[in-house]
């Protein structure tokens, strides 16, 4: 799905007024002219590669085109929530069974408080804040074989978590910016492992 990255709506919906593109448009202009002026001085001695050159600034694209990214549909009602709540976001993926890809991560802007409690994270889950300050699942090896045992489909089995993580995303309370050093609840020690609920790690044991 393309989004917009200046009104976060799906590009379909676009919400950017008229007067936002047109102040966009003419900063596309002035660019042109500059890059027009520079082809003619970088290329002076190569003039057969500046009419290749200006060929292509005919060509400009949309503001759409340099607005928008992609977000897998999957995950975007995730993110546009969160987005309401005022968690920001930098990347993300929903995962993709199609391709054997059992896994999906949001990637956050900021350390946000979260209190991983309130939901019933269990296996593959984990939630780093070393580098970035990431949420992540994954089908682990252990996982994958426990789904082999039981017949049931890790993409299915997938979508079940995308569902658990909406439902956490629903619980939140609007975002809070904490220390990055701060043990949040429902997290290990080093603070990176959700921990597994009670009756998971006896489910486990099985």
């Amino acid at each position: 799905m393309e989004i917009c990255s200046v009104c976060r709506k799906p590009q379909n919906q676009c919400a950017c007024t008229p007067e936002t593109k047109a102040k966009w448009e003419h900063q596309m202009e002035l660019y042109r002219e500059h890059e027009k002026e520079r082809i003619q001085y970088v290329f002076r001695n190569h003039q057969d590669e500046i009419p290749k050159r200006m060929e292509m600034l005919k060509r400009p694209p949309t503001y759409e085109q340099c607005h928008c990214f992609d977000i897998d549909d999957d995950i975007w009602p995730i993110i546009e929530l969160l987005w309401q709540k005022g968690y920001g976001t930098r990347y993300c993926c929903a995962g993709h069974a199609e391709r054997k890809m059992y896994s999906m991560y949001i990637m956050f802007d900021l350390p946000y408080f979260f209190d991983f409690t309130t939901e019933d994270f269990g296996e593959g889950w984990s939630y780093t804040r070393t580098k970035h300050q990431a949420l992540y699942f994954s089908v682990t090896s252990r996982l994958m074989r426990q789904l082999k045992k039981t017949g049931e489909d890790p993409g299915e089995y997938l979508e079940k978590q995308r569902r658990k993580l909406f439902d956490f995303v629903k619980k939140l309370p609007q975002a809070q910016v904490v220390s990055a050093s701060l043990r949040l609840p429902g997290t290990s020690a080093g603070g990176k492992i959700i921990k597994i609920q009670e009756e998971n790690h006896h489910d486990n044991k099985k």
